[in-house]
């Protein structure tokens, strides 16, 4: 697809490995360019063409902290966002981790450069046959949930016990049944393209969020 004239290839969400950028590269022709970001406070830095990463400092306090908050030159990244007066983000954990570079980048940019040392890596689903997904696939059983009330779950979460076998939590309405379950367990399999996988239902009257407040749909196991 080098031929379509795409200058530039802008990548978002999941950590970007050295292997998906060559390859992308190779396909369509041209520069990727990484962005980074989190669901809570919007883009934090964007690549320039030399590769640096550039923080959007008019918006946005990065700072790297230790466990207690205290400043360090490497350690985990912490926000302050300045565009939330409603609701302002105050030296915001968002996982991550990494280096403020005190280089400037030959772009001739002004803004601060922030190097990821070790961004969170998403939860990985792995099968028996050798197949990994990231955990993100469940979304689309969730959207498929919402748009199909009459299946009777209202909440669920999997964790992942081995390669084949798999604890459903469910939080059901009036509506759920045996039936609740094998709509389920078809999306499930048709997201992973296993058919000889274990799902063990487990109904519960709530499923608790992480101290975070945020919901989490899957968790894995297996080391």
């Amino acid at each position: 697809m080098s031929d379509l004239g795409i200058r530039v290839v802008f990548v978002t969400s999941e950590r970007l490995y050295d292997h998906q950028r060559q390859t992308i590269e190779r396909v369509f022709g041209c520069q990727v360019a990484n962005g980074y970001g989190g669901r809570d406070v919007g883009f934090i830095a964007h690549q320039c063409p030399q590769g640096g990463m550039h923080i959007t400092a008019q918006d946005i306090i990065v700072e790297i902290v230790d466990s207690e908050g205290q400043v360090l030159p490497a350690g985990e990244i912490v926000i302050t966002h300045l565009a939330t007066a409603d609701f302002p983000f105050i030296r915001y954990r968002i996982g991550d981790y990494g280096i403020l570079l005190d280089t400037t980048c030959p772009c001739g940019r002004g803004s601060p450069l922030l190097k990821l040392t070790g961004a969170k890596i998403i939860e990985m689903i792995k099968t028996k046959s050798g197949k990994i997904f990231s955990a993100e696939i469940i979304d689309y059983i969730n959207l498929a949930l919402m748009k199909n009330p009459k299946v009777g779950i209202k909440q669920f979460r999997i964790t992942q016990k081995n390669l084949k076998t798999f604890v459903i939590e469910v939080v059901p309405n009036d509506q759920f049944n045996d039936i609740s379950k094998k709509i389920f367990t078809k999306l499930f399999t048709d997201q992973l393209g296993e058919k000889d996988l274990v799902l063990i239902f487990d109904l519960k009257n709530r499923i608790d969020p992480l101290p975070s407040g945020k919901r989490l749909y899957f968790k894995s196991e297996i080391s």
